[in-house]
């Protein structure tokens, strides 16, 4: 199993995480390997998730980890709050 950034129309997001999506989506396909894509980090286009697992045992874990980008610490969904909501989605 892979998870990867979910695509992204072009202009939308990033371009390494949309060029990543690409790339590993193609890999995916081509050796059937069942690939996975995390939510983008806006959700109003198009990405409709499906699957949702609950992350409760890890979330102290996870909030040291996004503690470590350093750069991203100004960004709202960088933010304790932010997190600790999409984490329940």
């Amino acid at each position: 199993m892979i998870i990867t950034h979910a695509p992204q129309p072009e202009k939308y997001g990033h371009r390494d995480h949309e060029v990543c999506a690409v790339a590993v989506s193609n890999v995916a396909t081509r050796k059937n390997i069942p690939l996975w894509y995390s939510a983008p980090p806006v959700f109003l286009r198009g990405f409709e998730p499906n699957f949702f697992v609950d992350i409760i045992s890890v979330i102290e874990e996870k909030i040291a980890a996004i503690g470590c980008y350093e750069s991203e610490q100004s960004k709202a969904f960088m933010q304790l709050d932010a997190i600790l909501v999409l984490s329940r989605f």
